[in-house]
């Protein structure tokens, strides 16, 4: 706050009714705008810190700009010190509410995504495969293309505004393993816990009907087409690839994107279009994501004698039947289906059994079987008719980001005028 106060002052010649007075102004205005930004941002009591910092830059700025206005007037030549501290207070302001405040709206949406990579998680970082349109914050994202250039390989990813989607009394919704009812006529809220008490009835025993037309939940579908981001990933085999972020930047606020993952090269195969085998480890009620396929192991079972003739087994053979389940999509509707690979243990030996579905592009392996903590090491093949490319993206909005730019320019600005006055002065000096 000094650097609003200093300006004030001069040696032995400043009435203190007269700083007082136009320090009391800066302090009234750095308080409404305080108090404004903490109820539309809805700061909660242990942010007192960082309210308390945007009150110190917001008093440095105003009390520099009545500086500006009330004293120096017409003087350009003067204002080179109090408009680099405007700058600089409206840099501060500017990085605290947009740090504080950002949005990451990149919520995943489907499965695990830390199964794929330890970096990743499920509450910052987006999977998006190509052609898919899932919801992100307030828009809708769609993975289109991507496309190289130079040595730049770029992700074309539209962005479409969301439609609030309106339900009717009678409907019945799905959300979070539990059904519910309309109790009204509605537009569906951004989150449901805001219409759960007021709009929905929970239906711990719900009939067959109601169960068979249930639909999952949402809170829109997409409407107009917006904009198109390509984040990119610069490819540099010296120093390793960099991804270069993409940027909307509007008035109030700035949606900044980057790719956290994506497949550079294309994936190499066998003779019969097989991808290498992927190694993993399973527990029941894990799951992962194989290509555009979500796999989940729902249980683990002992084959019994009656079940082995079918199955082409020996009397003798210990045989544990893994039953996973396949989530995946066809021309926009959801499917599923189950693989039932075994584990064979014939005279101590391991028997490899290759279990393929067909149709969906994908085989399995039992490798090894832990009883101890029941867990099982796979090998999954993935065929190349079936591959379908991703992305794993990051997305931020950094609300009133653009303070911390103009405060930038203002700083620069303020800085070449003052040292352009004392050139002059030094000049005159000279002279004289």
């Amino acid at each position: 706050m000094a650097i609003g106060v200093t300006q004030w002052l001069k040696y032995k010649g400043t009435g203190a009714k007269k700083v007082v007075g136009n320090l009391l102004r800066a302090i009234i205005d750095a308080a409404i705008i305080t108090t404004a930004l903490a109820i539309v941002y809805d700061f909660e009591i242990q942010e007192f810190p960082r309210l308390a910092l945007l009150f110190a830059a917001a008093f440095a700025a105003s009390s520099n700009a009545h500086y500006i206005w009330a004293v120096l007037k017409g003087k350009m030549d003067t204002w080179g010190s109090p408009l680099a501290h405007v700058g600089f207070a409206l840099t501060i302001f500017g990085a605290v509410i947009s740090t504080a405040k950002q949005d990451i709206i990149s919520k995943n949406q489907i499965g695990d995504i830390a199964s794929l990579n330890e970096e990743f998680n499920n509450r910052s970082d987006l999977l998006l495969m190509q052609g898919d349109t899932l919801q992100m914050g307030q828009y809708y994202v769609n993975y289109r293309e991507r496309h190289e250039k130079g040595i730049h390989v770029f992700f074309s990813i539209d962005y479409f505004e969301t439609d609030q989607k309106s339900y009717n009394k009678g409907d019945v919704v799905a959300f979070e393993d539990m059904l519910f009812s309309a109790k009204t006529n509605h537009g569906a809220s951004e989150e449901f816990a805001y219409d759960m008490e007021v709009h929905w009835n929970y239906l711990p025993f719900p009939t067959k009907s109601q169960a068979a037309k249930a639909e999952l939940w949402i809170n829109g579908t997409p409407g107009e087409f917006l904009f198109t981001l390509d984040p990119s990933i610069q490819l540099n085999e010296r120093m390793g690839n960099s991804p270069e972020p993409d940027t909307r930047h509007d008035l109030t606020s700035d949606l900044y994107s980057h790719i956290k993952w994506a497949r550079l090269t294309p994936p190499e195969t066998d003779d019969e279009g097989w991808l290498g085998g992927r190694e993993t480890e399973f527990m029941v009620h894990d799951s992962m994501f194989i290509g555009s396929v979500l796999l989940s192991l729902d249980s683990l079972s002992v084959i019994g004698s009656e079940g082995r003739p079918e199955r082409g087994l020996l009397d003798k053979d210990l045989a544990i039947v893994a039953c996973f389940t396949l989530e995946g999509a066809e021309n926009g509707e959801s499917i599923t289906t189950q693989a039932t690979p075994l584990y064979i243990v014939r005279d101590n030996l391991i028997i490899p059994d290759i279990h393929e579905v067909e149709g969906w592009g994908l085989k399995f392996r039992i490798d090894s079987f832990n009883p101890t903590d029941e867990k099982l090491k796979v090998t999954i093949w993935e065929h190349k008719s079936v591959r379908t490319d991703f992305i794993v993206i990051q997305a931020i909005i950094f609300p009133l980001i653009n303070i911390l730019w103009l405060g930038c320019i203002l700083m620069a600005i303020g800085s070449f005028m003052a040292v352009r006055s004392r050139l002059r002065r030094n000049r005159l000096t000279t002279k004289d």
